[in-house]
């Protein structure tokens, strides 16, 4: 049953993004050290198109500037 789902991410890099994306590509970057997405190149290729989106890295510096923002 996890075919279906994993093919889900399987997209070209020039098709939609949305802020779906952006969240699951959070979400999985997690895993990251875990080795976890070596077992999954789909996921883990997704997880890179994801990456080199400028809209992800704008989201990911807009939100790493609020929490390394100095106590006021």
């Amino acid at each position: 049953m996890t075919t279906p789902t994993i093919t889900a991410f399987d997209r070209s890099p020039d098709g939609d993004f949305s802020a779906g994306d952006l969240l699951m590509v959070s979400v999985l970057l997690r895993l990251k050290p875990s080795g976890f997405l070596n077992e999954f190149p789909i996921l883990a290729a997704y997880v890179a198109r994801g990456e080199a989106r400028p809209a992800y890295q704008r989201a990911f510096a807009a939100q790493l500037a609020v929490n390394t923002r100095p106590a006021e």
